[in-house]
């Protein structure tokens, strides 16, 4: 009598392979922004001088810019200057991508008194942070 292995092991192996395409599927898409490029957003936590949270739950890392991080000089400054400009207001966010930390890294601008800021620039241009060029970033908007 001849007992076929075979059939079941390829089975197996089939659906092994099959089970990672698919996780390995839902991890990549699960990693893409699904917020549009460019949107107005309303921020509603502060994280740093350099990053917050909006009403639906995005984390924004303002791009070209570094703010002094948690227990460093100038960090609540830095915290207090950007809240004054996004904290519960509505925001331009212009969408770059993400960085290593899922967060979006993104320009922001808001309206005051019927001028645009570019928020990025005015931390920079008032010393609350530094210009901060990484992953090959364009920094012009920042000149």
């Amino acid at each position: 009598m001849r007992v076929t292995i075979k059939t079941p092991i390829i089975i197996t192996i089939s659906l092994i392979v099959l089970a990672i395409l698919i996780f390995i599927s839902l991890k990549l898409l699960s990693n893409q922004n699904s917020f549009p490029q460019t949107g107005n957003e309303t921020a509603v936590y502060i994280t740093d001088g350099d990053t917050f949270e909006t009403s639906l739950g995005e984390r924004i890392r303002l791009l070209c810019v570094d703010t002094p991080e948690q227990g460093k000089t100038g960090y609540e400054d830095s915290k207090i200057f950007l809240s004054t400009f996004v904290l519960g207001r509505e925001v331009l966010i212009e969408r770059e991508g993400l960085d290593v930390y899922n967060r979006t890294i993104a320009w922001i601008s808001v309206k005051v008194n019927e001028e645009t800021i570019l928020v990025n620039k005015a931390i920079v241009d008032s010393g609350y942070g530094e210009l901060f060029e990484y992953n090959g970033t364009n920094c012009e908007r920042m000149k």
